[in-house]
């Protein structure tokens, strides 16, 4: 699935989902809509998730396991944090 620096034309699929967690809680692989690189982009991976209707309003940490790699924590062992706001 090398595209060796050039943008995909259309969205190419992981061959497996991530798992995904919103506030600490494993989103069900049937609310990942997509995980793959991002059409018209280079490098992006772009995963589409249902937010849970059980995600309270404000700031909620998510973060991305894939192939054994840990999403929250960077190379260097350190921890990273992405939130979404959610509004009801």
């Amino acid at each position: 699935m090398s595209l060796n620096g050039v943008a995909a034309s259309t969205g190419l699929t992981t061959p497996q989902n991530p798992s995904v967690f919103i506030n600490s809680d494993f989103v069900p692989g049937s609310d990942i809509e997509f995980s793959g690189f991002a059409p018209d982009f280079v490098g992006l991976w772009q995963i589409n998730v249902k937010v849970p209707a059980n995600v309270p309003p404000g700031d909620v940490i998510v973060y991305v396991t894939y192939d054994r790699i840990n999403g929250i924590l960077d190379p260097n062992s350190i921890r990273r944090t992405t939130t979404i706001r959610a509004t009801p």
